[in-house]
């Protein structure tokens, strides 16, 4: 849906391919030509890069970049104090950049198995809000009438899945655990109204085993975090496939429960699509959104190391030496 162009620096000539300069069919190695190439097309997209950041910075906002040897690269507004960034946000998004690619999706696939249920495989989609789970299912129901139970996969990340520093019994929705099925974030927002419970989203709707949560938090608004515990975020992320599904007119029969794809003999219906890696990193900087970067690290380290995702994988490719290098390339 979307064309993401890659840096002239990351594609033919990372890949190892010559590129004929000549036009006439004969390939330059490894001549004086080929690098007086490389060194100006990765100035120019390196300077255009810095001036397109410079302009976004603001009066507000403040940046100060320097190469390891301590060279200012950029800097606006440099000695004016601020609140400081999540700077390991920017490791993480250039190791993920590097490993899955600037247009990598995350999915989520759907089968149907030969008893009528509906298989639902999530891969980590770190912007599966309810709007998305709405339109996904209104495409489902155009494959399908009728399903016995859903059954949630969720074996792409490991279980239980703990993020270093995030906060036990936490209400802070930076603090929602991770997983390979999550809708909105792993967060129920809520409100008091007429001395009910409601939903303070009008597309997001208050599920009963939220509403339970939240009548054992005792607050009167605000937003509740669903947790790994006994797979609690999954089945939520099921339930609120249940719901739209029933809402498009899909016959549900059965219950929403734990089980496993199986593409051998399953038969897939459909596949749904994250926006691209670039689009989910830019959503990450400006929201400064801890959960979406730490679904980004979970591929990050599937992609690098095999599945099932891990944070401490993900982290280990963030931290190896070749990608501090790639993030140097980038400048």
């Amino acid at each position: 849906e979307c064309d993401w162009s890659s840096d002239v620096c990351s594609s033919d000539l990372k890949k190892g391919r010559h590129i004929d300069l000549t036009g006439q069919g004969r390939h330059i190695g490894l001549p004086l030509l080929c690098l007086v190439f490389v060194f100006v097309a990765c100035a120019a997209a390196a300077d255009m890069r810095a001036d397109m950041i410079m302009r976004q910075i603001g009066p507000k906002d403040s940046i100060l970049l320097a190469n390891p040897n301590g060279s200012v690269r950029l800097s606006k507004n440099a000695g004016i104090p601020r609140v400081p960034a999540s700077t390991l946000k920017i490791l993480t998004a250039l190791a993920a950049l590097h490993v899955l690619g600037d247009d990598f999706c995350f999915k989520t696939a759907f089968f149907v198995d030969k008893d009528q249920n509906l298989v639902i495989k999530g891969y980590g989609d770190p912007f599966l809000v309810s709007e998305r789970v709405a339109a996904i299912s209104g495409r489902l129901a155009k494959r399908i009438s009728s399903i016995h139970d859903i059954l949630i996969d969720d074996s792409f990340v490991a279980r239980p899945t703990r993020v270093p520093g995030a906060g036990a019994n936490s209400f802070k929705p930076y603090d929602a655990p991770n997983g390979a099925l999550c809708v909105n974030f792993n967060t129920v927002y809520y409100k008091s109204k007429h001395g009910k419970y409601v939903s303070a989203e009008p597309q997001t709707p208050l599920l009963p085993m939220a509403m339970q949560e939240i009548e054992k938090s005792g607050l009167k608004f605000g937003r509740i975090l669903l947790t790994t515990n006994e797979g609690q975020a999954a089945r939520y992320a099921g339930e609120m496939f249940a719901f739209f599904l029933t809402q498009k007119g899909v016959k549900i029969s059965g219950r929403v429960r734990f089980g496993r794809a199986n593409p051998a003999s399953d038969r897939l219906i459909h596949t749904a699509c994250s926006p691209p890696l670039t689009g989910i990193i830019t959503k990450i900087f400006k929201y400064s959104n801890n959960f979406m970067a730490n679904q980004v690290m979970l591929a990050t380290g599937a992609r690098a190391y095999g599945e099932p995702a891990t944070i401490k994988k993900g982290v280990r490719r963030s931290e190896e030496r070749r990608v501090g290098k790639e993030c140097r390339s980038r400048w």
